[in-house]
């Protein structure tokens, strides 16, 4: 009888000297994968089972929660005050069977994406109330702060429908469709404003798709949280070429090789309202690849209703970087 693939991996391994031993550790990837999904379900647990300690182990303390008010605008929670609510709703550990990881995507070692959802009941004294159980579909991204013990949710959005539960099965009620045309518009704001005004150096009209309480979150070189407010960003996209960071690059401001990396990778809808999008932007000597957590508000803001970003996190790789100024 031949032995199978795992047995000969052991006997092999069990011959070597110890100097060559096989390493037969998960690769990097599968560890950091089992992390994530380790972050996940502490993500569940804490809200199902309305644990503080669970919540602190999965939640960055920098971290938002955005939402859509009953009037149309933008609901920012930090984490004491989602927190605060979460421990407030009651335990749900009946709904924890219908728990759903939809996908992760990791961007790099420091930086993830998560769509979930998780089934929560009722909630009316809610700043974003509901008044029977509901299913969430929740767009997360994660970082990898070294400083605080690993991967931690740093801000979600998120998208709810009436659910109810009849003799064992599950169903979720009057799911409201995503039209064509939101599609549209999203890759239109995305593609036009938000890509358009960081080509143009145009920090002005950055600030009307980059929504006042949204943050520009990643992990800096020390491998610790680095976060960025709206104004300080958006300053940041009118003077980038005279910056520390790409001055030595300024010359590339309108190399073609540069915008040609522009990519708008992804689209993906947790209801009409909310969406997670995701892009690569190169700015040498970086190129960037980003995740937008968006929302389309109906009450205007700015003179302007529509969609608008309240988060940003991103991750980059090095990009024409011996192209530097001679």
């Amino acid at each position: 009888m031949r032995a199978s693939s795992s047995s000969r991996r052991s006997n092999m391994s069990s011959r070597l000297p110890p100097s060559r031993q096989l390493d037969l550790k998960p690769p990097p990837l599968a560890r950091s994968m089992d992390a994530i999904e380790a972050t996940l379900r502490l993500y569940f647990a804490a809200l199902h089972e309305c644990n503080e300690e669970k919540f602190r182990a999965m939640w960055h303390p920098q971290g938002l929660l955005l939402g859509i008010s009953p009037d149309g605008s933008v609901v920012c929670r930090d984490h004491d005050e989602f927190c605060r609510a979460a421990m407030a709703r009651g335990p749900s550990i009946d709904y924890a069977k219908h728990d759903t990881v939809l996908s992760i995507e990791r961007l790099d070692d420091t930086c993830a994406s998560a769509k979930v959802q998780i089934v929560l009941p009722a909630s009316p004294t809610s700043l974003t109330p509901t008044f029977e159980p509901t299913c969430y579909t929740d767009w997360l991204t994660l970082l990898h702060d070294t400083a605080i013990g690993g991967w931690r949710v740093i801000s979600k959005v998120y998208s709810g429908t009436p659910f109810e539960e009849h003799k064992g099965s599950a169903r979720v009620l009057a799911s409201v469709p995503v039209e064509p045309g939101a599609f549209h518009d999203l890759a239109s704001a995305v593609w036009d404003v938000y890509v358009g005004s960081g080509r143009a150096c145009d920090g002005v009209t950055m600030a009307t798709i980059f929504h006042p309480c949204s943050k520009l979150t990643f992990i800096n070189d020390n491998g610790s949280l680095s976060q960025i407010s709206c104004n300080d960003f958006c300053a940041h996209v009118s003077g980038r070429w005279s910056s520390p960071k790409h001055l030595a690059w300024s010359h590339l401001q309108n190399d073609p090789r540069a915008s040609s990396a522009d990519t708008l990778l992804s689209i993906d809808f947790a209801g009409p309202n909310v969406a997670r999008v995701t892009l690569k932007i190169g700015y040498p000597p970086f190129l960037y690849h980003d995740v937008l957590l968006m929302l389309r508000v109906s009450q205007p803001l700015c003179g302007r209703a529509g969609w608008w970003i309240v988060a940003k996190s991103s991750a980059n790789i090095p990009f024409l970087q011996e192209d530097t100024k001679q």
